[in-house]
């Protein structure tokens, strides 16, 4: 999957976001994606494997796209 930082999913997402255009259909394949991935690996929380993920993202952006991709 890619769900890193600024792979191809994500990526899009702070695109978006940096144009003032929430990114609500970006965070839903996110989702998926995550929901594929935790699936794969036997997680069954998807916000400690996001936090996992983009540990070296800047905080406040990664709160803002998290909420958005569990929401």
């Amino acid at each position: 999957a890619k769900l890193g930082w600024e792979d191809r999913l994500v990526g899009s997402m702070l695109l978006a976001s940096e144009a003032g255009v929430i990114p609500s259909r970006h965070a839903r394949r996110v989702s998926i994606a995550l929901d594929c991935l935790c699936a794969e690996t036997g997680r069954d929380d998807p916000a400690s494997l996001l936090d996992e993920l983009w540990q070296d993202a800047p905080s406040d952006r990664r709160r803002e796209i998290t909420e958005l991709v569990l929401s």
